[in-house]
């Protein structure tokens, strides 16, 4: 099975017993070794005196022609030190396999055995538990110190491979001092081994002998928490005491920390990120938010009394946010779900509750959130400067309400999707996305807005999206989508006009004293030196919280207050490919997960397209799918963004968005035929997206952006000159058209109304238009029989419409099936299957599952790097 410096393990069958053995064998030329033949021998020994579940069991002892051999039970598994290769551990594993380790050594050290040599490679990872290996360095605590010392091992050749990273990576400082070791200096390697489960990254990385030993005796390695943001305060707070350069300063017993880790795994870290445990249980709100008030009141001391600036020198505290029972935190990625206020004291939240989306306000110093009456539609909440107000967008307006209570106003009327900021100066910057393009100034008190940025100033930007006022009130910091999809940070003056690049990255970005700019890069949260003088930025960024959720609009899910406070969500953000059927219940998983965008079901329903984003790359592919064996096949590549595949009615090719590297925005590809396919229609814009084939193949509907009317549902035929008409262009937006399976009708959104509702005309007309959706609605889908018309509600229900489309259309009342969780696309797609009792949707990623987390002072954590 292996082989190492003290002899070889064999897998073997113990013919009395009829069982498998491992046989450990020291051989004739390592039995000369007195130290090796020691240690050999203090192995046998120490797990001779030792019965527990979580250490390997000694069965037998011997020495045969020359030849010790100790016969041990067989583990079928893999080492630790090979899982953590792989990356971290999920923290329910991590605190479960700790916890056993933990229970092992507690039972060693009160048998008076000290282990010397806990390590990754010393510890199985079974189907059943975890088991502690390789007593034989082990030293008793009840008789004569062992021969073999720390001393004595320093000196063998630590040149040799494995050296570093095996004994000396896990050393307490006084074992390299050569200093007596106790149970201490096991609970030091025990912290070393539990950092890298939840960091994935070794405490004291090095890249030779000196510098590993100096790490180790002099340097302390970064929070768990700066690298893994979801790890419990408490469990953080455990690795750092196990890690005390001072023996006096770690806890004294392991008995201690094991009490500690069960603790923490049964629900006692809700003042921080919540444990497996703590997840389920009933009153975990309430719980949670009393430990956590009154974890940032013992952190932060008197952060409250001083309003005038930064907290200075203050503690870090992390807790976490959830919601209340039946509310559920909204999240799309063209609005913000979450803005702090500017003293820190109360976080405003986009939720839903009893099918009504709202304004929550939750002040840090409450346990329980409150609804904003009167708020109902409302999307990307922020604050005004001086706390008094906060301001949304809802139903095609822009309101503010009074934080403290009061009567909503409207400042004034918008289009599309909206982000807004509330300068110093008493003006409003906002932006339209899928409206107007540019940015919009309006006063906060009301008024008309003035279009203060346009796509043509300066030429080279086409989309602005995320305004955000800096302090001063003049100048203003945007995301800017070039043409050639690009898009940079930029800093913008409302006197001037001047324009001036910041860094070349897809993120919203917010200012917050002592002088940083946060925004995300490859899915961490960083922080960078800015100068609000000057407008540029110093030094380098550094990360403040990893696993941040990706998406090509720019959206990143943080708030920071100028006094310290931080929020933010982070978890696994990659989505799957699932079967839901008619109650919401998963029924099975095609593929992998990925960062799956949007999908389309092959007409034969074998197969599916779906588009997958490239975080690092900031770009996206087309991926074949079969559903059957659940294999993929790339479609598409090096094009530059793919986006929103439709298959084709005859199955025989996919139509898809190009963006970026082409003339051409709009494109279809043979299946199964090589290269990049042919462009379907002449590029107006920088947009164009297709969305279905007619079931007769001789059109195919496409959104296109215009800078005039927003978007627009085109109509391109097929046959003949292949000229584009419009189908729908007016003042509002519409598209994701969809044909009836007949042919005969579309469906299609549009957002006249103020707010986006689904409607239903006759194609090619004429005819009145209906609308089926009752209090907002999109991506409407047909049933294959024509007798079911789907989509998904402003709340994110997925809703059942019966309908019949013959000569007239009529309609009954829309049954909501089950809640779905809007991917991170910009636009919801999925499938629907033949027989109308399953649907393939793209589950998981989406930032409506992820807790939010708070971090109190975070920039104390900056000045310790």
């Amino acid at each position: 099975m292996g082989a190492g410096g003290m002899g070889e393990v064999y897998r073997a069958r113990d013919t009395r017993l009829d069982r498998t053995v491992a046989v450990k064998v020291l051989p004739r030329h390592l039995s000369d070794n007195p130290s090796l033949r020691q240690r050999f021998e203090r192995e046998a020994k120490s797990l001779s005196s030792l019965n527990h579940p979580n250490i390997c069991t000694l069965y037998d002892v011997g020495h045969h022609d020359g030849t010790d051999f100790l016969v041990m039970e067989y583990l079928e598994g893999e080492a630790l030190n090979k899982r953590v290769e792989r990356g971290a551990l999920p923290l329910e594993q991590a605190l479960r396999i700790a916890v056993q380790i933990a229970d092992a050594l507690d039972k060693a050290h009160r048998q008076g055995l000290i282990h010397r040599d806990l390590k990754p490679g010393n510890i199985m990872l079974t189907k059943a538990a975890a088991k502690l290996l390789d007593f034989g360095l082990a030293k008793s605590t009840l008789s004569a110190p062992a021969i073999s010392s720390v001393a004595a091992t320093v000196s063998s050749p630590i040149t040799a491979e494995g050296m570093i990273v095996g004994t000396f990576q896990y050393m307490s400082p006084e074992q390299l001092e050569g200093k007596e070791a106790d149970a201490r200096s096991d609970i030091f390697s025990f912290g070393a081994v539990l950092y890298e489960m939840l960091t994935g990254r070794k405490a004291f990385p090095a890249k030779s002998q000196a510098s590993l030993i100096a790490a180790i005796l002099e340097h302390d390695p970064p929070p768990v928490m700066e690298i893994a943001a979801m790890t419990p305060p408490a469990l953080d707070r455990l690795v750092r005491i196990c890690l005390a350069k001072d023996p006096d300063e770690r806890y004294q017993s392991m008995h201690d920390v094991l009490l500690q880790l069960r603790w923490i795994a049964e629900g006692g870290s809700q003042a921080g990120v919540p444990a497996p445990a703590a997840a389920r249980r009933a009153n975990r709100e309430r719980a949670a938010w009393a430990t956590a008030v009154i974890a940032l009141l013992a952190a932060a001391g008197t952060m409250w009394l001083s309003f005038g600036a930064p907290v200075q020198d203050q503690a870090v505290a992390r807790f976490s946010i959830s919601m209340p029972d039946g509310v559920r935190l909204v999240a799309q990625v063209e609005e913000h779900n979450m803005a702090i206020s500017p003293d820190g004291r109360t976080l405003a939240l986009v939720a839903a509750s009893e099918g009504q989306q709202r304004i929550w306000l939750r002040p840090l110093g409450a346990l329980e959130a409150r609804a904003v009456p009167d708020t109902e539609g409302a999307l990307s909440p922020f604050w005004s400067p001086d706390g008094r107000y906060v301001a949304f967008f809802a139903n095609g307006k822009l309101k503010k309400v009074p934080a403290e209570g009061g009567p909503v106003q409207i400042i004034c009327a918008t289009r599309g999707d909206n982000a807004g900021s509330w300068g110093s100066r008493g003006n409003i910057l906002f932006t339209e996305f899928q409206g107007r393009p540019g940015i919009f100034q309006v006063a906060a008190t009301g008024g008309e807005p003035a279009l203060l940025v346009s796509p043509m100033e300066p030429e080279r930007i086409i989309e602005f999206r995320w305004p955000y006022w800096l302090p001063d009130g003049e100048h203003f910091l945007f995301l800017g989508f070039e043409k050639g999809d690009k898009v940079h940070l930029s800093v913008g003056s409302s006197t001037t006009g001047k324009i001036t690049r910041l860094l070349p990255v897809i993120s919203r970005a917010e200012y917050a004293a002592p002088g940083y700019l946060l925004f995300v890069r490859n899915r961490t949260l960083m922080a960078q030196p800015f100068d609000i003088r000057s407008l540029k930025l110093s030094g380098e960024a550094m990360p403040l919280a990893e696993k941040m959720p990706y998406f090509l609009t720019g959206w990143a899910p943080f708030t920071v207050s100028s006094h310290g406070e931080l929020f933010f969500q982070s978890g696994d953000s990659l989505s799957e490919l699932t079967w839901l059927d008619r109650k919401g219940a998963i029924v099975g998983k095609v593929g992998e997960r990925a960062f799956y965008q949007t999908l389309s079901l092959s007409p034969d329903q074998k197969k599916v397209v779906v588009e997958i984003a490239d975080p690092g790359e900031n770009n996206s592919d087309l991926w074949i799918y079969d559903l059957a064996r659940g294999t993929g096949t790339r479609f598409t590549a090096a094009m530059g963004n793919e986006s929103r595949p439709s298959w084709s009615r005859d199955g025989t090719q996919i139509a898809f968005g190009v963006h970026g590297m082409r003339d051409a925005n709009l494109y279809a590809k043979k299946v199964g035929e090589a290269g990049d396919g042919q462009p379907y229609a002449p590029p107006v814009g920088n947009f164009q997206f297709p969305w279905d084939w007619s079931p007769d193949g001789r059109f195919l509907t496409y959104n296109q952006y215009n800078v005039n009317t927003g978007w627009d549902a085109w109509l391109l035929p097929l046959n003949g000159e292949r000229k584009p008409v419009p189908l729908m262009q007016t003042a509002f937006n519409e598209g994701e058209v969809r044909f009836s399976p007949d042919g005969r009708w579309i469906a299609f959104f549009s957002d006249e109304s103020g707010r986006g509702e689904v409607y239903v005309q006759p194609f090619p007309g004429p005819g009145e238009r209906v609308r089926v959706s009752a209090a907002g609605g999109d991506a409407p889908e047909w049933g294959a029989n024509g007798k079911e018309l789907l989509y998904v509600s402003a709340v994110g229900e997925l809703m059942s419409v019966p309908v019949r489309a013959k000569d007239k259309f009529t309609f009954g009342n829309a049954v909501p099936l089950f809640s779905v969780q809007r991917s991170q696309a910009a636009d919801m797609t999925y499938g629907v299957a033949a027989a109308g009792d399953r649907f393939l949707f793209i589950t998981g990623g989406g930032p409506e599952s992820l807790p939010i987390t708070a971090v109190m002072n975070w920039a104390q954590e900056l000045k310790k790097r």
